[in-house]
């Protein structure tokens, strides 16, 4: 088996792992495996992607040359922005507090001392 094929085999065998996994967090059937699988699969899908773009270089500059991939990927642009623009953020549960952030394993800062 060469590296192509072996690169190939990954992104589809990651690719897919983290699109039942994404559809999972979508529809909010959460647990700490599905989350963390999510997160790994996608570093390793990552990784196989940039393989192969590096692998197969020439006919993807010849492939972005053409005007309807730049078009889609205008689109896709412009509707990332308009998703991250218009997506409410959760309010912090305490009020007068920075917005949530859902990180987990941070402490929040305790509050200032008040001077007599």
């Amino acid at each position: 088996m060469n590296t192509r094929s072996t690169v190939n085999s990954l992104l589809i065998a990651f690719g897919l792992a983290c699109l039942i996994t994404g559809v999972l967090l979508f529809f909010n059937i959460k647990n700490f495996y599905i989350k963390t699988i999510h997160e790994w699969d996608s570093i390793v899908f990552g990784a196989a992607c940039l393989a192969h773009c590096v692998l197969n270089g020439k006919p993807l500059l010849t492939y972005l040359k053409k005007p309807c991939v730049r078009i889609a990927l205008l689109v896709l642009l412009i509707f990332s922005v308009v998703v991250c623009m218009t997506v409410p953020r959760k309010p912090h549960p305490r009020p007068g507090m920075a917005p949530y952030t859902q990180q987990q394993g941070t402490v929040p800062a305790a509050p200032a001392a008040r001077r007599p």
